[in-house]
């Protein structure tokens, strides 16, 4: 067995092991993972001052994926990555952090015993040693969507559950304490699809933020649901939608104020985002702000800054065409200010955290130096002006660690060649044995060698030069 170790720090064109020294104007992309795919869903803040990203892996063949979780101190050099999960899918949703560094990570898994997926649950210490592993629900589907701290002690884990409730999806709620021992559990909604998909804890309320059906067309709208630590109703908000089904996917308290940023599917067949702020004492709605693209503009996650609300999603409306990473700036009423587009091959922004006067957001990436795969990332944008910036640099720190087979190995065998140009969009694939590739060769062009296995993967690529 060979043990990879991806730690090195890559820059196109430029390798290097020596700790990144980033110029300070420009947009910085870390790229983590190993040589399948990975996606980066969950960024945190850690106490330490470090960040922890969250996400899932398909790099471990023996199994399908798992949940991949990675410590970065303040300079993001990578101090430990382990991976969670059996060998079915494992798929993460959710991070939090104690008081005492510990990290509780949740998602869903089909690794339990094969018959559907349930809520899984790994506890680990602050050096990514595992504690604990739990699994929550039924004989029918549940999906832990994320986790978040107790103000009575524990945590709150959310999601959605086919096994309890009033048929087909439900919001699911489960508070466990340190142990990851079950001392409560409740579900909202009807006889529809019913999801829970954020959560805001403050003053003795907890706001569950995601979707409910209603009515006899069936159609999910975007609810935010205030209840008392045990679980009791005290107000449900729900919102229709100019273009029909809709879901918030994540919600911030700023003051008297719940704001949340939601998707709908508009008329044309887009994703379309929107902001809505609801006052958090009734539920009762401030405003609700809605646009409609020639494209998809997806808001992922949100935060507050200098009465401004800085939103990240992705969008292919704008930019090369792909889907290009997407920062968009509203003012407190949900007005445009501003936005910018960051491209790539691919380029989705999840959540975010807002750090000594710079934006880090988790990213899922296919980029040149990921090519051929995804992997998990996290992108620094150098200052909250959000003012168009010309410039991106991209690292490849690794920061992944598994065993591979040597025979797996010596299976891969090169395939294409693919040429990309210097945003790392890739412009034309060849079959690596057509050599009239050379004939094209032009200036400021990437070439890259891709291998694949025996189950036709691509697993690995190698630069054959940059023109």
């Amino acid at each position: 067995m060979y043990t990879i170790k991806l730690l090195c720090c890559v820059l196109i064109g430029i390798t290097t092991c020596s700790p990144l020294v980033a110029q300070v104007d420009t947009t910085q992309v870390y790229l983590l993972g190993g040589i399948y795919s990975e996606e980066g869903s969950k960024l945190l803040r850690s106490a330490d001052g470090g960040f922890l990203l969250l996400g899932t892996s398909g790099s471990i063949q023996s199994e399908l994926t798992d949940i991949y979780v990675v410590k970065l101190n303040n300079e993001l050099e990578c101090m430990w990555n382990v991976q969670l999960g059996g060998v079915g899918v494992d798929h993460g949703s959710g991070i939090s952090e104690n008081a005492d560094g510990e990290i509780v990570v949740c998602g869903f898994s089909a690794s339990v015993d094969g018959t559907g997926y349930n809520i899984s649950a790994f506890k680990l210490s602050a050096d990514g040693v595992l504690i604990w592993t739990k699994s929550y629900g039924g004989d029918n589907w549940d999906f832990g969507n994320g986790v978040v701290i107790h103000p009575t002690g524990g945590y709150i884990i959310y999601g959605q559950t086919y096994s309890f409730g009033n048929g087909n999806g439900d919001g699911y709620v489960l508070q466990i304490d340190e142990e990851g021992s079950v001392i409560q559990t409740w579900t909202f909604g009807g006889s529809g699809e019913d999801n829970i998909l954020d959560v805001d804890i403050e003053e003795n309320r907890i706001y569950f933020s995601g979707y409910q059906t209603q009515g006899e067309d069936d159609v999910p709208y975007r609810s935010i649901t205030a209840t008392d630590y045990t679980g009791a109703i005290v107000w449900n908000s729900i919102l229709e939608t100019p273009g029909g089904e809709s879901s918030y996917s994540n919600s911030i308290i700023v003051d008297d104020l719940i704001y949340a940023v939601a998707n709908s599917q508009s008329e044309n067949g887009y994703r379309q985002g929107m902001i809505v702020a609801i006052h958090k004492s009734d539920g009762s709605l401030f405003y609700n702000n809605f646009e409609e693209h020639n494209g998809d503009f997806v808001f992922n996650d949100l935060s507050f800054v200098q009465d401004q609300i800085i939103i990240t999603g992705f969008t292919n409306a704008y930019g090369d065409g792909n889907d290009n990473g997407l920062i968009a700036v509203k003012d407190i009423f949900g007005n445009y200010v501003n936005s910018i587009t960051i491209g790539a091959e691919s380029l989705k922004f999840n959540s975010q955290v807002i750090n000594n006067d710079k934006l880090y957001v988790g990213v899922e990436a296919l980029h040149v130096l990921s090519d051929p795969s995804f992997q998990a990332a996290i992108l620094v944008y150098p200052d909250l002006t959000f003012e168009p910036n010309s410039e991106t640099e991209w690292h490849n720190l690794g920061c992944f660690t598994v065993d591979i087979p040597e025979e797996e190995q010596s299976s891969f065998e090169p395939k294409y060649i693919k040429i990309f140009d210097v945003t790392g969009r890739c412009i034309r694939e060849m079959n690596v044995n057509d050599e009239s590739y050379h004939d094209a060769l032009s200036s400021n062009m990437i070439y890259l060698k891709v291998y694949y296995d025996v189950w036709n993967r691509a697993v690995r690529s190698e630069l054959i030069g940059k023109y």
